[in-house]
């Protein structure tokens, strides 16, 4: 019979890796959850949903799906390259 596997960063003696990744999945969560700012604070990061318009929306709708940062941070991003490319 073969041996367990062995996952590496396992500290519960766990020999399926399910397990261990939900575990990991899990505490890696409750982290984000602690040490995300507005979280809990009554501070909202969104922006409301008029400062989408025109080429903001078509920018946000393009890459939003593609990565997980904030639409703040997409509008930001967008509005300093769109005033470079202007100015």
């Amino acid at each position: 019979m073969s041996e367990p596997i062995v996952v590496r960063g396992s500290t519960d003696g766990s020999s399926d890796p399910a397990e261990v990744i939900n575990r990991l999945w899990a505490e890696r969560q409750a982290k984000q959850a602690v040490t995300q700012p507005g979280k809990g604070t009554g501070l909202s990061l969104a922006l409301p949903d008029s400062c989408w318009q025109g080429l903001f929306a078509d920018y946000r709708d393009l890459v939003a799906p593609t990565t997980e940062a904030s639409d703040a941070y997409h509008f930001a991003s967008f509005a300093v390259a769109f005033g470079a490319i202007l100015g």
